[in-house]
């Protein structure tokens, strides 16, 4: 539980304020309790669902493969989740191109990475 919390807060952030910031094509319009959350819970099932692929990776042994695909297919999952979330919700995210929403992917899976790292060492 405390996972799931560290990580949809995490990527509230992430979306609410660290890649407008960065990415110049996507722009957050609600507040954080309303779009970052929103957005953070959809990103966490994103995150969720590249975890599991990474663990089929491993487990049919495909390591150079495996790890390819789910690297590159978790961006582009990050990006697809990022532009159906301005498609759902236009009042409070905006993603303007496909090049936009595959940067804010890659800034994502440097965030998943980071959090990754530190819940290692809390654990």
């Amino acid at each position: 539980m405390l996972d799931l919390i560290i990580r949809v807060f995490v990527y509230a952030l992430l979306v609410q304020y660290v890649i407008p910031l960065i990415v110049p094509g996507v722009q957050s319009h609600g507040g954080f309790w309303t779009a970052g959350l929103a957005c953070g819970l959809l990103l966490f099932f994103g995150d969720f669902v590249a975890r599991v692929a990474a663990m089929v990776a491993q487990e049919r042994k495909s390591f150079l493969l495996g790890a390819g695909f789910v690297f590159f297919g978790a961006i582009f999952l990050f990006a697809a989740l990022l532009q159906f979330f301005s498609y759902l919700a236009p009042s409070l995210m905006t993603v303007s191109t496909w090049g936009a929403a595959c940067v804010a992917g890659v800034l994502v899976l440097i965030g998943t990475l980071l959090i990754n790292s530190a819940m290692r060492l809390m654990s």
